[in-house]
């Protein structure tokens, strides 16, 4: 038992008070800690965070170590690429989110997408791919996705496919001496430059700043998880809470002091007694055997892991602030964002372990134990507590209003981070670098440079921007850094710090929309990359009349934004009656395009059609081959000779219906002034009535009889001496007309201007294609094309049907030969015939639709047709067209809007907008290509073509005959037979006919004697239209022996071998009607008389 003291020692109570109230009261030292130590500690923490949150370790990435790329991670089969050969956008678009669109495809797959700039000097050519990263898709897969979105949203879009040994040759081939990396945000400079004419940030810019430059650029990209950029979120909220606080400090500064002084006082007794004795003895034996195998395959969460390992070094950090302070926190924060942008994968490697394990045991024991206890105890306790207490306090107290504009500044950013990962929860977000490889320093640094200033806009600043570079001299890194890029890997670099380790990389975080401007494809042509900007036209025909049409044939199938599509394009038939206008400049495809109508509606439907080719000649050899297609010429050696009749017309039109048409399709053919269509008019009436027509009855009272050009001739010539006009007047008439239709008389002119034509049903009622080609005159040829449109329009009017649908198609090549653009206002000095004229004409071809005619007029120049050809064709083929007057004429008519009718200007060889009337919008065609095989046409000459020569020549023997001593050669049959293909007018008609009939007879004809010699000189000369050239011989000759050479050598000319006796008689015809002409008739008698005497001593019976 003992008694103890525990406080007090050996001095009283009263002492101890005294040295109590003498004791001096000390403050204690304060936990709260001083501005300067919180300043120092809070701007090492913030400094952290701003390397890691702002990334200014960009700027650094050329003293980091790198970290080897793992084996598993060079696989090609893991790569797919593909060169895309040509970009097609649509006019005014802001391409820039479609670009957004086609990554998103592949956001959320676990994938990396990359693009390859690769230049050799002389051209760009610019390669797109992905590189998968997991084993839930293949990389086939991954790339048809990538593909099919790009071309989803660009339509007509080009690619070819690279395989993979292929596409290992040009990544070794790949120069890397040189690595530039670039690391930025991409934004738009301007938001008003979004479409691709101002867009000033496309990758063009890029290769033609670089044009002439050997180069490979490779900007990449990863796909962020949502479990990422959720995470991330977090770490920014995060750390902006923990340095929130200390944004804007009120520091306060105070002390205080207390003292309590205690004493006690205790005393306590304790005595026990205790006796206890235990035995005990255990014996056991064990044995045991165990056996395992074990097989894993992991994939390490480097991630987690990393995140684990910051929250871990954050601690140490912590010790930076005082224990409010939580920087600490917010440097974890911090780390978990860098953990989120350490490479695609670079530190997820794969392992497996296999294990075995056998184990045995033998195990034996014994214990034995004995145990004997006394105890004696006894307690007794007794308290007693003094307590004093003295306390006196002191305060000082200070407060600061600091604010932090670093921090304040750092707190923005991460506000403007939080704002941008709203944008991507909702479009995706992507770590993304560029990096360019090249064999010189310069061409690298050039390259990154101009790529970093292209990408960096208005708001780029909102994560650090940086380029890095490494030579050739760091040969261990550069090689490395090959490794991961030509991988599709971003490098992986290993960052630390006093506080922090961590593996960064390149990359930048960005959005979908950030990703499509840094990876956006160029929006202009350069050399290598063509890129073609087209208009958006109909997908497919929309009709507002949904019923089925009975007679639809294919035309050719879509072509959308530069691709043809499989979607047919099927034109109504019956609705051609309404008339077609194809159009497109030379080598467009516009030939081919009416090949293949006219070839549809030959096969399917039996459509029988007459082509007016006054140009080129090509029609006949497509259906020239076929024996139901006819064709006619003008040269009767190539083709069988077209024979027209222009003064013919049916019963069933009224003869002077048919003389107005006739006058006015001169107008159109000829230039016409003054009294000129009056006279030809009144020439072509006098014309009709010498023939025997009654103008006011339209009947002829000698029967079948029509005028040709010969009788025409000879009218306008009697009008204008009738006339009361001046001699110049006169001269002028004569020269304008007399010439004109002069020329129709003779060479093969007059061949096809004959009196015995072709009928109607020979050249519309079956396939019949009419050459014009080698017409030299242009008057000619719109003659001989408003003819035979003039003879269709009579000929339908009087053997066709009203409203019936179609079943003749008939095509006018080169139309603006007939159908010419002119004005039809009038001006004050006179009628405008022309304009007039024309619209006549286009009127009487939109009428024949009722009768089932359908006109395709195809023209390369529409500027050069009359509007009304445009207005009135209700189905428009329009091809290419360059000039822009052009287009714009034909495509408003079309209702194509302008961007479709810029569009014109580009289509390729085949390519047509097309628009029939029922159609809700044009749409663009690739025209089929004609089935039928183009071979040269071969005339076999089965058609009996007269030998008009031969048979004026036995024409001219005929008839003089008895004024010889000889026998000439001439067949009356054959002569009888061929009379209409001589172009007689009426009168030597009727004469030689007179003449064969009186020989028939009488074996003789009058006119041999002396006393018809005068009107067997008139007939002769008519015949062979020599009368002019008497006259010019007669001026120009120096005496009578050249008079008599000329004369001869003219008749040789016209007349097929004729003997001396022959000549000589017909050089007295000539002679003979020269002399009794009314002018200067007495002077005209002596030169002939002259003449005669020079040549009577020959052989001539006179």
């Amino acid at each position: 038992m003992s008694d103890m003291v525990i406080l007090g020692g050996k001095e009283s109570r009263p002492a101890m008070a005294e040295k109590i109230e003498s004791m001096q009261i000390q403050p204690p030292q304060s936990n709260v800690p001083s501005y300067k130590s919180l300043q120092s500690g809070l701007a090492e923490a913030s400094r952290l965070v701003d390397d890691i949150v702002l990334k200014k370790y960009l700027h650094k990435l050329t003293e980091l170590e790198i970290i080897p790329l793992d084996d598993s991670l060079k696989k090609i089969s893991d790569i797919r690429l593909f060169r895309i050969t040509e970009m097609v956008y649509q006019k005014n678009e802001y391409s820039t989110y479609k670009f957004a669109s086609v990554f998103n495809a592949v956001q959320n797959l676990n994938c990396g997408v990359f693009i390859v700039v690769d230049s050799n000097e002389k051209k760009t050519d610019f390669y797109m791919g992905v590189r998968s990263l997991d084993d839930k898709r293949t990389t086939k897969s991954l790339k048809d996705t990538l593909k099919n979105a790009l071309s989803g949203q660009f339509p007509g879009v080009k690619t070819e496919d690279m395989l993979d040994p292929e596409a290992e040759v040009f990544l070794e081939n790949i120069v890397s001496r040189n690595i530039a990396s670039v690391s930025c945000v991409a934004k738009n400079k301007d938001r008003e430059f979004k479409d691709n004419e101002t867009f000033i940030q496309g990758m063009e810019k890029l290769a033609l700043a670089m044009q002439g430059q050997e180069y490979t650029a490779v900007i990449l990209a990863r796909s962020t998880p949502i479990e990422q950029l959720e995470e991330t979120r977090r770490a920014y909220e995060m750390i902006y809470t923990q340095l929130s606080p200390f944004a804007n400090m009120q520091m306060s500064y105070g002390s205080n002091t207390a003292l309590n002084i205690s004493e006690a006082f205790s005393h306590g007794t304790t005595s026990g007694s205790s006796h206890s004795v235990n035995t005990s003895v255990q014996t056991g034996t064990s044995r045991s055997t165990a056996s395992s195998q074990s097989r894993s395959t992991t994939k390490t969460d480097s991630l987690g892991a990393l995140a684990k390992s910051l929250g871990t070094a954050a601690l140490g950090v912590a010790s930076l602030v005082t224990a409010p302070l939580t920087g600490g926190a917010s440097i974890a924060a911090a780390g978990a964002i860098m953990a989120g942008q350490i490479g695609i994968n670079a530190y997820n490697p794969k392992s497996r372990t296999d294990g075995t394990s056998i184990t045995e045991t033998d195990a034996e024991s014994r214990s034995e134990s004995h145990g004997e206890t006394d105890t004696v105890s006894d307690s007794r306790t007794e308290s007693r507590t003094y307590t004093k207490g003295v306390t006196r306090s002191s305060s000082d107290n200070m407060q600061l209003a600091v604010q932090n504009k670093s921090l304040l500044n750092t707190l923005e950013r991460i506000d403007s981070q939080l704002k941008r990962i709203d944008e991507c929860e909702s479009i995706g977000m992507w770590e993304c670098a560029a990096y360019f490889l090249a064999d010189s320093q310069e061409t690298a640094e050039m390259a990154a440079g101009t790529y970093k200033a292209l990408m960096k806009g208005e708001k780029s600043g909102v994560e650090m921007s940086a380029i890095n570079f490494w030579g050739r001299q760091e040969g261990d890194k550069l090689a490395k850094l090959r490794d991961y890029i030509t991988n599709f890997v971003h490098p992986v670099f290993a960052y630390s710090s006093a506080t922090v380790s961590v593996p960064v990389t390149a990359s930048s975080l960005v959005s979908s929309n950030e990703l499509a401007i840094q990876m956006g494809l160029p929006r202009k042509s350069v050399c290598g990359f063509p890129v073609i900007e087209h208009a958006d036209f109909g997908k497919e025909v929309v009709r507002y009349d949904k019923k089925l049409h009975k007679k639809e044939f294919c035309l050719g199938s879509i072509f959308s934004m530069g691709k043809e599509t499989e979607t047919a394009i099927n034109l109504d038939g019956d609705s051609l009656t309404m008339h077609t206008f194809v159009t497109g400049s030379t080598g467009s495809g516009k030939s081919n395009t009416v090949y293949e109508i006219l070839n549809q509606l030959r096969t399917l439907y039996d459509t029988p059609f007459l082509v007016i080719e006054p140009a080129k000649g090509e029609y006949k050899n497509v259906f020239g081959q076929f024996a139901d297609v006819k064709v006619y010429g003008t040269n009767p050696k190539k083709t069988a000779l077209l024979r027209i009749n222009p003064f013919r017309f049916p019963a069933d039109v009224h003869v002077l219906e048919h003389l107005d048409r006739l006058v006015e399709l001169f107008n159109v053919c000829w230039p016409m002034y003054a009294a000129m269509p009056a006279i030809l008019k009144e020439a072509m009436e006098k014309s009709y009535a010498a023939c025997g027509w009654n103008l006011e009855t339209s009947e002829n009272s000698k029967g079948n009889k029509y005028p040709n050009f010969a009788d025409l001739l000879e009218q306008i010539e009697a009008v204008i001496n009738e006339s009361q006009y001046s001699s110049d007047s006169k001269g002028d008439y004569s020269g304008a007309l007399l010439t004109r239709v002069r020329s129709l008389t003779n060479g093969l002119n007059g061949l096809i201007f004959c009196n015995d034509d072709l009928e109607g049903r020979e050249l519309f009622d079956r396939s019949v294609i009419v050459d014009l080609s080698r017409i030299g005159s242009t008057e000619t040829k719109s003659l001989i094309m408003g003819l035979l449109v003039m003879k269709l329009n009579e000929y339908r009017m009087s053997s066709g049907k009203i409203n019936s649908p179609l079943w003749h198609i008939t095509v006018l090549e080169e139309a603006h030969n007939l159908l010419k653009r002119t004005s039809t206002e009038q001006s004050s000095e006179g009628a405008n015939l022309l304009g007039k004229s024309v619209e006549l004409l286009a009127n009487s071809i939109a009428e024949m639709r009722t009768y089932g005619e359908g006109f395709i007029i195809a023209d390369q120049s529409p500027g050069l047709l009359d509007m009304s050809v445009i207005r009135n064709t209700n189905t428009k083929i329009i091809l290419r067209l360059p000039d822009k007057s052009d287009r714009e004429l034909v495509g408003f008519a079309a209702g194509l809007d302008e961007e479709q009718i810029e569009e014109l200007s580009k289509l390729k060889r085949g390519v047509a907008a097309v628009y029939q009337n029922d159609w809700v919008e044009p749409v663009l065609v690739q025209v089929s290509k004609c089935e039928v095989m183009e071979k040269p046409y071969q005339f076999s000459g089965e058609d009996d073509n007269i030998d008009c020569f031969h048979l004026r020549s036995q024409l001219i023997n005929f008839l003089i005959q008895g004024r010889v001593n000889e026998k000439l050669e001439f067949s009356v049959s054959e002569i009888e037979k061929g009379l209409d293909f001589l172009g007689l007018s009426s009168l030597n008609y009727e004469f030689v006919e007179e003449q064969i009939a009186e020989y028939k007879e009488r074996k003789e004809l009058k006119i041999w004697s002396d006393e018809g010699f005068r009107k067997l000189s008139r007939r002769i000369t008519d015949i062979l239209g020599l009368r002019a050239r008497v006259d010019n011989y007669i001026v120009t000759a120096e005496d009578n022996q050249e008079l008599t050479h000329k004369l001869a050598e003219t008749i040789n000319q016209i007349i097929d071998s004729p003997s001396e006796a022959a000549t000589m008689v017909v050089s007295q015809c000539l002679m003979r009607d020269m002399s009794i002409q009314q002018e200067e008739n007495e002077v005209r008698e002596k030169i002939y008389l002259n003449w005669l005497q020079s040549v009577v001593e020959r052989n001539v019976r006179i």
